[in-house]
């Protein structure tokens, strides 16, 4: 996959995903649904490390690398 590829990807499944949170606790709250998704896709690509699997779970870091540099709460 290339880097355009790859930003498409991202775009994709990053598009509902807010950039500026509310507040802290709206923040954390969206963190953790990042974190749980991840670990749990990590878990179930262990089990079956299918190319689908792996696909979810590409997904679900793409998703957690983007609330963590790239989105706030606050001002």
């Amino acid at each position: 996959m290339n880097e355009e590829e790859q930003l498409k990807k991202f775009n994709m499944v990053t598009k509902n995903q807010k950039s500026k949170y509310a507040n802290e606790i709206e923040y954390k709250e969206e963190v953790g649904a990042c974190k749980g998704g991840l670990e749990a896709a990590y878990e179930i690509f262990m089990v079956n490390p299918s190319s689908y699997n792996f696909t979810i779970l590409e997904s679900h870091m793409m998703r957690y690398q983007n609330i963590m540099c790239n989105c706030y709460y606050g001002e």
